[in-house]
């Protein structure tokens, strides 16, 4: 094990080959791990993260009983990076692909910051998809208060800037936060009764000494939504999953073996890699 920057809390080794699975999209190659058997769940990083280091710590926890699927979005970590394609649009089409690849069959989805908003906004898109959400720190649409680059970079985590050094070069974590910055910038806020219509059960996790702004959002998404719940972790900053990890995979673990019943209790063996996977360099 690995210590990350504070806040961060610890990068966990998997266990995994340093190797990953790939898939390509319209050119990209989108790295992923699968850990663990049972039902599946697509965990999604935030903005200069990657999915080991976000979610090492809950795929520990959680791998005895569901199988994790965890990828380096686009731009991010070991995947790809192409100028001019880094946005919300590219991400959730990167992910629908990834589930098609990978078999996923109606998996949970769990993310982040950006990455809430991208399995929100995928399963929007797409109704029916996930079985259940879990969304730390979501947001609903940015029509106002978006921080600007200028304001995030002089205090961004050391360990998320290093991140992508190795592949990327060491100035890439400004691409990225630049890039995210302008499309989050640009997105409407989500109509209530499009966040109404969500059919998933949905579990919504905030610290309370988070962005005002993303509190009110998910507070106002439970009003508007009967099967959404939000848990405060008091104390906690924007990574409430990360301040209190044990916490948060124990609410986790026992609000996806509810929402998925008895899918858990009959997880049948591991299957195999989906056909015509590749295995990345390592």
């Amino acid at each position: 094990m690995t210590t990350s920057s504070a806040g961060r809390g610890p990068e966990v080794d998997l266990g995994l080959a340093p190797a990953t699975a790939v898939f390509e999209r319209n050119g990209v190659g989108i790295h992923y791990r699968v850990e663990g058997t049972g039902p599946d769940v697509l965990l999604v990083h935030s903005a200069t993260s990657t999915g080991v280091h976000e979610w090492g710590s809950l795929v520990a926890q959680l791998s005895a009983s569901f199988r994790c699927v965890v990828p380096d979005l686009r731009s991010h970590g070991a995947s790809d990076h192409r100028d001019g394609a880094l946005g919300l649009d590219d991400v959730v089409g990167d992910l629908v692909d990834l589930i098609d690849h990978a078999g996923l069959d109606h998996p949970a989805l769990i993310g982040f910051s950006f990455g809430a908003e991208v399995v929100l906004d995928l399963e929007i898109r797409r109704p029916g998809t996930a079985a259940a959400l879990v969304l730390v720190s979501p947001g609903t649409g940015h029509p106002r208060g978006v921080p600007q680059p200028h304001q995030m970079t002089p205090t961004w985590p050391r360990t998320l800037r290093q991140l992508h050094e190795l592949k990327h070069g060491p100035d890439h974590w400004r691409t990225i936060l630049e890039t995210l910055a302008d499309d989050a910038a640009g997105r409407d806020q989500i109509p209530d009764e499009v966040l109404g219509a969500i059919a998933c059960p949905m579990l919504l996790v905030a610290g309370s000494e988070d962005q005002r702004r993303r509190i009110r959002q998910a507070q106002h998404l439970v009003e508007v939504n009967r099967r959404a719940r939000l848990e405060m972790f008091d104390g906690a900053g924007h990574a409430a999953h990360a301040i209190e990890p044990e916490r948060f995979s124990a609410l986790v673990r026992s609000f996806l073996t509810g929402a998925l019943g008895d899918r858990v209790d009959k997880a049948g063996e591991h299957r195999p890699s989906p056909t015509g996977q590749q295995e990345a360099e390592p």
